[in-house]
Formats: structure tokens, C-alpha cells, sequence
């Protein structure tokens, strides 16, 4: 460097510090491009994690509207389910309905209630004797009736002694339902249960 004219070493000094100037500048570069990537990878992180967040609010507006129709179907079917009361008093309303269609109820056993879901079945078990007119006119009634009365296992036979009062006998089950708030609250228990371990 001592052998070198002043021009010649001022030419190497500013060579010099152009490498480390080129040096620094890349190592720079490359630190920024790496935190850029970093960035980058956390940006589409974020991205993700936002459309997860929407695609889960979208589905809770979801849950909540088909729970608000749920409620309202549900608040549909009490208005036509007897209430326990009224439940009670369907053999008093039974024989008044029979009474009123000129059918005889011989016997009215009330059977075993049986859990469907959130409705309770009450079914009775009714052997009865009518022209066999009246015992359409007893249906029709029983089909216009404001609370739910469903009849199933209907068997009608000809009446062994005929008369001019009784033509068939009837045997067959009328069933009512009531509200069975245990189930409902059960299953909001469990879909509690099932939110909270999510």
C-alpha cells in the first residue's frame, strides 16, 4: 500500500469500502427479506385465522336463526299439547264426546306414559260399542278436537247381538301427548356441555 502512488491507494480505500458497503447492504437486504418473509407467514396466518373467524360467526348466526324457529315451532306445538291438567281430564272429555256422538265407552285404561323425545305419549286403551255412523261422528270429533288425539290400533267388528242401539263393537287406543320440559332441558344442557368443551 506504501509502494502505491496517493491516487492509486485513495483508489483502493474507496474499493475497499465499497465491498463492505456492498457487503453490508446485502447482509441488510437479507436480514429484511427474511423478516419480510417471517412477516409475510404471520400475515397469512392472520388471514386464515380471520375467514376461520367468519366462517364460524356465519355459522353461529346460523344456529342462533334455526334456534329462534326452533323456540317458535316449539311454542307452536304447546299451544296444541295438552297441559298436564288437561291431560288428566282427557277420559272425562273422552266419555263427554262419546256421549255427544251416541257411542258407549264400555272401558277406558289408561296405559304406561312413554318418553318421545321432548313429548311424553299418554295413550288409553278404549273398548266401545255404537252404530257404526256414530262412531265416525266420535272421530270427526275427536279430529276437531283443539288439543292433539291420535288413534291408533283401531279394530271395528260387527256387534255379536245386534240391536237397534249398538251395531260394532270398537276397540283401539286414543293417545295424547304432553311437553316434557326434563328432555328440552336436557338437551340444552348437553349442547352447553358440548360449547364449553370446544
Amino acid at each position: 500500500m506504501e509502494n502505491l502512488s496517493p491516487k492509486a491507494q485513495a483508489g483502493v480505500l474507496l474499493g475497499l469500502l465499497a465491498v463492505f458497503y456492498l457487503v453490508g447492504y446485502l447482509a441488510f437486504i437479507k436480514g429484511w427479506n427474511h423478516k419480510t418473509e417471517v412477516i409475510n407467514k404471520q400475515i397469512a396466518k392472520l388471514d386464515a385465522e380471520i375467514k376461520e373467524a367468519k366462517k364460524l360467526t356465519k355459522n353461529i348466526e346460523q344456529f342462533r336463526a334455526k334456534k329462534k324457529d326452533l323456540k317458535r315451532q316449539l311454542e307452536i306445538l304447546k299451544e296444541i299439547l295438552p297441559s298436564k291438567e288437561e291431560a288428566g281430564q282427557l277420559y272425562s272429555k273422552l266419555n263427554k264426546m262419546a256421549q255427544e256422538s251416541g257411542v258407549d265407552i264400555v272401558e277406558i285404561k289408561a296405559e304406561s306414559k312413554k318418553p318421545m323425545g321432548i313429548t311424553y305419549e299418554l295413550p288409553y286403551k278404549i273398548k266401545m260399542k255404537a252404530k257404526y255412523h256414530d262412531v265416525g261422528f266420535f272421530f270427526a270429533k275427536l279430529a276437531n278436537f283443539e288439543k292433539i288425539i291420535n288413534i291408533t290400533e283401531f279394530k271395528m267388528v260387527k256387534a255379536k247381538k245386534l240391536n237397534k242401539k249398538y251395531s260394532v263393537n270398537v276397540n283401539c287406543t286414543a293417545s295424547t301427548y304432553i311437553y316434557n320440559e326434563e328432555a328440552d332441558n336436557m338437551a340444552f344442557d348437553d349442547n352447553n356441555k358440548r360449547r364449553r368443551r370446544r
